[in-house]
C-alpha cells in the first residue's frame, strides 16, 4: 500500500466515519479515538495504520509552519491509548523542508488549501488557451479541454472547491495541483476566496446558491455526523436541519415540518428507537419518513427499527451516493 492508495483510502473511509464506539463523553473530542477506532473496524493492518497517522500528523505539521511569521504553540495533551506512533516534530519535518519551502511560496497567492477557488465565466476562455500552453507540465491531461479532466476542474473551480477537494476529486497530490494552478493564480485568471465573518458578499461575484430543497432533519448528537450530512444534502439542494438535543426535538421538528428525518439510535437521555415511536404518535410528524442513520449493523436493530416506525435504515460509515439515493428515494 503506498503513500497515494493510503491517502485515497482514508479520504473514501472517512467521508462518514463517526465515533459511534466512543462514549458521549468523548464524541468529536478525540481525532486519534476516531481513526483508531475506524481502523479497527476496517481491519486495517498496524503498520498501514502507523503509515496514515505519520501522513496526517505530517501534512498538518507542513501547513503550519509553511506559515510566514506565524506563531506557533504546542500543548500538551494526555497519551492517547494504545501508543502507536512515537516521533518528534523536527523528525518528521526533516525530510519536508523542500516541500514546506515550496507551500511557503504558495502563500503569496494560496493562504490555505481550505481556500475555495473561483473561475469566473467569463474568464473561462482565457483559462483554457492558458492551459493549452503547459502541455509540458506533468498534469498534461489537463491541456485538452476536451478531456473528462479539464471539464471535471473547469467544473470544481466554478463550484468554488478548495485545493483539497479538487486534488482528491482528480487523484493528484495537493502541492502539485496547486504548483500547477500557480500561474492562473498570479495573472487572477483564477481567483481564491478569503475566508470571511460577517462580511457582505463580494460584488464582483455571484451570489452563492443558498439551498432551497426540501428540509432533511438530522437527530444525532455527534457534530461530526452534523457537520458531514449538512455538507453533503446541502450540496444537493437540500436544507439540513441538525438536532443534537433529542429530547427537545418534538417542537423543532413540528415548527420545520422536514420532508425526512434521519436519526441515530444510540443518543443520551433518549435512544432512537423511543424517539421514532413517539414521532409516529404526533399527528404532525406521523407521516414524515424516519430513516435510522447509526452504527450499528445487526439485525435485531433493524428489526426493531422497522417495529418502531423507520421506513429506511443506514449503517455508518456510509458512502455519499448512498445517503442522496436514500433521501431521494423518500423524499
Amino acid at each position: 500500500m503506498n503513500k497515494r492508495t493510503i491517502g485515497t483510502t482514508i479520504i473514501e473511509a472517512l467521508k462518514f466515519q463517526t465515533a459511534q464506539d466512543l462514549p458521549a463523553s468523548q464524541k468529536d473530542n478525540l481525532e486519534y479515538a476516531t481513526l483508531y477506532n475506524w481502523s479497527r473496524h476496517c481491519r486495517i493492518q498496524i503498520f498501514h495504520f502507523k503509515q496514515l497517522l505519520k501522513a496526517l500528523s505530517l501534512e498538518a505539521l507542513i501547513q503550519a509552519v509553511s506559515i510566514v511569521d506565524a506563531k506557533i504553540e504546542f500543548h500538551e495533551h494526555p497519551h492517547p491509548e494504545p501508543i502507536l506512533m512515537i516521533s518528534s516534530v523536527p523528525d518528521l519535518l526533516r525530510s519536508s523542508l523542500d516541500e514546506i519551502q515550496q507551500w511557503r511560496s504558495l502563500k503569496v497567492y494560496l493562504p490555505s488549501p481550505f481556500a475555495r477557488f473561483y473561475l469566473d465565466d467569463s474568464k473561462a476562455s482565457r483559462f483554457s488557451g492558458m492551459i493549452r500552453s503547459l502541455d509540458s507540465h506533468p498534469i498534461a491531461a489537463f491541456a485538452d479541454p476536451a478531456s473528462s479532466e479539464y471539464l471535471k476542474l473547469v467544473q470544481m473551480l466554478v463550484m468554488r472547491s478548495s485545493l483539497y477537494e479538487i486534488s482528491h476529486a482528480l487523484n493528484i497530490k495537493p502541492l502539485g495541483l496547486a504548483k500547477y494552478l500557480e500561474p492562473f493564480l498570479k495573472n487572477k485568471t483564477i481567483q481564491v476566496l478569503t475566508f470571511q465573518v460577517e462580511k457582505p458578499q463580494d460584488p464582483a461575484l455571484p451570489p452563492i446558491n443558498i439551498p432551497s430543497g426540501p428540509i432533511i432533519a438530522c437527530i444525532d448528537d455527534s457534530k461530526t455526523v452534523q457537520r458531514q450530512v449538512k455538507m453533503t444534502l446541502e450540496h444537493s439542494g437540500y436544507q439540513v436541519l441538525g438536532i443534537s438535543d433529542p429530547a427537545s426535538s418534538l417542537t423543532t421538528l413540528v415548527r420545520q415540518k422536514p420532508a425526512l428525518i434521519l436519526m441515530d439510535i444510540n443518543m443520551p437521555d433518549i435512544d432512537g428507537y423511543e424517539l421514532c415511536r413517539m414521532l409516529r404518535q404526533s399527528r404532525h410528524l406521523r407521516d414524515v419518513p424516519i430513516v435510522m442513520f447509526t452504527g450499528r449493523d445487526g439485525l435485531i436493530d433493524r428489526a426493531r427499527s422497522q417495529l418502531s416506525g423507520a421506513v429506511g435504515y443506514l449503517t455508518k460509515p456510509v458512502e455519499v451516493s448512498q445517503l442522496l439515493d436514500t433521501v431521494k428515494k423518500f423524499v
